[in-house]
């Protein structure tokens, strides 16, 4: 199973085995992390706006929404900033938290994936209601 799964699944012992794997983190990781949390809102939007994808597409909405993300951030910085008992370095904290975005990401790409399936679009009050298990 891989860490961003694990995480998903078991986030206290998950984030416990990874801080203690590397304390230190990487910038380019973090981009990477912030850069797939872009593509992923892009693609979701785009498809749920649209019903089709390409890479200007998909790059046009991310850039677009990639306000959220800055929120996530502002809202990890929250988190991250105060803690004093930190056992990792600021930057690995927020790759951490970027690496547990899997529930929300699988939230933002089911709907289009099952609209590309089915033909059909999910109302959005079963994609609103589907968003408790990434909250969970």
């Amino acid at each position: 199973m891989t860490a961003d799964v694990a995480l998903a699944f078991s986030p206290a012992a998950t984030f416990e085995r990874l801080a203690r794997a590397r304390a230190r983190g990487r910038v380019t990781a973090l981009a990477a992390r912030l850069l797939l949390a872009v593509a992923v809102i892009g693609t979701g939007v785009a498809v749920a706006a649209t019903g089709r994808v390409s890479v200007e597409l998909v790059a046009g909405v991310g850039l677009s929404w990639s306000f959220a993300v800055a929120v996530q951030v502002v809202a990890a910085a929250a988190v991250i900033l105060p803690a004093r008992a930190r056992t990792v370095t600021v930057v690995r904290a927020f790759e951490l938290w970027f690496q547990a975005h899997l529930p929300w990401s699988l939230w933002f790409l089911l709907p289009p994936l099952y609209f590309a399936v089915s033909g059909e679009r999910l109302h959005d009050s079963v994609v609103a209601l589907a968003a408790i298990v990434p909250m969970l």
